[in-house]
Parts: C-alpha cells; sequence; structure tokens
C-alpha cells in the first residue's frame, strides 16, 4: 500500500508539473476546462473535484471559526485524502460492493428528517445553502460504499473461539 501511495505521489507531482507547464502555452482563444491532476489505477481525479472539495472544507472550517493552513497546504492534503478515497473505491468495486438507489434513499432520507425536511424538500434546501445535490447524492453514496467496505474488512478479522 505505501508503494502504491508512493508511485501515485510521483505521478501527482509530475502531472502537477506538466500540467502547470500545458496551462501556460494556452493559445488567447483557448479555455482551459479542466484537467487531470491525479492519475490512480484506472481512475483519474480532475482538478474541478480538488477545487470543490478544498472549497467545501474552507466554507466549514471558516463556519466554524477555525484558523485555515496556507490553500497550498490544504490542497495537498485533500489531494491525498481524494486518491486515498478513491484507491478504496476502486478496491470496493473489485469486491463487487454496491449501494443501492434504495439504500441512498433511505440515508438521505434520515439527513433530512434530522433537518426537519422531506427527501423531496432536501434538494432546494441544499441549493439555497450553495450546495449542488447531485454532487451530494454521489458523496454520500461513495461513503456509504467505503462504510460497507469497511465493515467487510472489520468482519474478515473478527474471529470466534469456542
Amino acid at each position: 500500500m505505501r508503494k502504491i501511495l508512493f508511485l501515485l505521489a510521483i505521478q501527482v507531482t509530475m502531472l502537477a508539473a506538466s500540467g502547470t507547464a500545458r496551462a501556460a502555452t494556452l493559445s488567447d482563444t483557448g479555455v482551459l476546462l479542466d484537467r487531470i491532476v491525479a492519475v490512480v489505477n484506472e481512475g483519474i481525479i480532475m482538478q474541478s473535484q480538488l477545487d470543490a472539495k478544498v472549497d467545501q472544507i474552507t466554507r466549514q472550517l471558516s463556519a466554524q471559526g477555525t484558523t485555515l493552513p496556507p490553500r497550498s497546504v490544504l490542497e495537498q492534503q485533500v489531494l491525498e485524502q481524494l486518491i486515498l478515497q478513491e484507491v478504496q473505491l476502486q478496491r470496493a468495486r473489485r469486491l463487487g460492493i454496491r449501494v443501492t438507489d434504495e439504500q441512498l434513499n433511505t440515508t438521505l432520507s434520515r439527513v433530512a428528517r434530522r433537518n426537519g425536511i422531506t427527501l423531496s424538500e432536501l434538494p432546494a434546501t441544499m441549493a439555497a445553502q450553495g450546495i449542488d445535490y447531485t454532487r451530494y447524492r454521489e458523496d454520500m453514496r461513495d461513503e456509504l460504499t467505503l462504510e460497507a467496505l469497511h465493515q467487510r474488512d472489520v468482519m474478515a478479522r473478527i474471529n470466534v473461539s469456542d
């Protein structure tokens, strides 16, 4: 696992350097829409994903009154978190761990109930707070998938003896 993370760190560094060089040579008429910041086995992490997560964490920390680290430090930490999450999600897919829409909707209904609203009101409420409901839904699906993976790992380690 450490070898994989080390190799990923090297790839990320190389991609970041090449991405900066490419962005600098963009023509006057071209517009950079997005770029790959990390390649994780058969998956990728896009700049837009990194920016969205950094912005989300920045909003949360600011709302809590927490002093923010420099943006570059925060970006590096978030990128490492996204890489680890992608590795785990790939492992879950290989193991056939899936979260159904029914499971996801049940969890989102609980979130809505805790906030005193219905599931059908949740998208509008989130939009009013500047949160993209579709992205939130997929993030929640990923969290549930990772939770199922961790549960599977724990259950595999339990050994009941007589």
